[in-house]
């Protein structure tokens, strides 16, 4: 199935990875071994348990089998403005689950979406912004924080064709969701800094995705610029995203 089903045809073909932060250890992409702790290797009392469900912790029946009660679906936020930060006790940096964040009073008017962690910490002060950080494929959740779908949303992913997955993902909530840094002028003019996508996303099509996103994402596909390239966004040099990322204003 292609992505164009919907999202059974869409995670599918792009790998599954349906879970916040399901991408991998931020910052980590770009060095050997650094995609996250998959738990090969484990031995002992640890590895039986991973044998209860038949994969990795976080399975969906794997804390039921176990008698556990599942941990809370965190969202991290960053709050980007002095008077937001005042709604909620002066805190500017939460991680909290997505219920109670649908809860927050935050007026935001503009809603930064990131892939990357690292990316979101360097974020400094936008009147009026929250950025919200590394959900993965999870970002359908934004669907379900009031506030995130009455500001205005923008997107910065990787360029690569699991950032236009998450981007596609990620509009069907937040229909009016800007994507930045995500065009082809970006992926060229950092044609150094380019490293290989080791499993791309298998959907033929991203249908949320408009004419521009969905050229660069065939392109990508059809190796239109080089075999698997992949742009991580934490390599963009900060003054030059920085600049575009105020630019929203």
């Amino acid at each position: 199935e292609s992505g164009e089903s919907g999202e059974s045809g869409e995670l599918e073909g792009c790998g599954g990875r349906g879970v916040p932060g399901g991408r991998g250890v931020p910052g980590g992409r770009g060095v050997p071994g650094g995609r996250g702790g998959s738990g090969k290797g484990l031995t002992g009392p640890v590895s039986g348990v991973r044998g209860v469900s038949g994969g990795a912790p976080g399975g969906g029946d794997f804390f039921e089998r176990c008698g556990l009660k599942a941990p809370p679906r965190l969202i991290r936020l960053r709050i980007l403005d002095a008077e937001l930060r005042r709604r909620v006790g002066g805190l500017g940096d939460v991680s909290v689950p997505w219920e109670e964040a649908a809860g927050l009073d935050l007026p935001a008017e503009h809603v930064f979406i990131v892939e990357n962690l690292q990316t979101g910490l360097a974020f400094g002060d936008l009147p009026g912004a929250v950025a919200v950080m590394q959900l993965g494929y999870g970002v359908e959740v934004l669907g379900r924080l009031p506030w995130a779908a009455r500001g205005r949303s923008v997107y910065w992913g990787d360029l690569d064709t699991h950032g236009f997955a998450i981007l596609n993902r990620a509009r069907r909530v937040l229909p009016n969701l800007h994507s930045i840094l995500m065009d082809e002028e970006t992926l060229l003019i950092h044609k150094d800094l380019w490293v290989e996508e080791p499993e791309p996303c298998g959907a033929e099509s991203l249908p949320s995705l408009n004419e521009a996103e969905h050229g660069v994402y065939r392109g990508l596909k059809g190796n239109t610029w080089g075999v698997n390239v992949r742009l991580e966004q934490e390599r963009i040099a900060w003054d030059y995203a920085w600049e575009r990322l105020a630019a929203v204003f």
